[in-house]
């Protein structure tokens, strides 16, 4: 007895884990961005309390902040150095690191399951 073939835009089971591989890496990469970034505004917030105020008080996302897009623009314009502080230093280069990773598999895994399926 021969198994049925899948047709041709089904799922195999190939096809299901890549997704499934693809989902967890992609939910581990985003949820290792937004935690670096929230241990980046942490740092930020209790040790620049002057720099976070006039960055708006940004938030854990940027919808709690009174300047939305303050910190994203501060972390990608790498701001933090001037402060001269080691620990927010290395915060805010794995937040930048992690936030670039993430944007290249969720790029990656789009585009490779629009190739996959096409």
């Amino acid at each position: 007895m021969t198994m049925p073939a899948a047709a041709p835009h089904g799922f195999g089971l190939l096809d299901v884990l890549l997704i499934y591989g693809g989902l967890m890496i992609w939910v581990g990469t985003v949820l290792f961005a937004l935690a670096s970034h929230n241990n980046f505004r942490g740092r930020l917030e209790l040790q620049h309390r002057d720099v976070w105020i006039a960055l708006g008080r940004p938030g854990f996302s940027n919808w709690e902040g009174t300047s939305p897009w303050a910190l994203d623009g501060y972390l990608i314009r790498r701001r933090y150095l001037e402060l001269r502080d080691p620990e927010l230093t290395r915060r805010g280069n794995r937040a930048l690191i992690s936030r670039v990773v993430a944007i290249v598999v969720i790029v990656s895994f789009a585009a490779g399951a629009t190739w996959r399926w096409q």
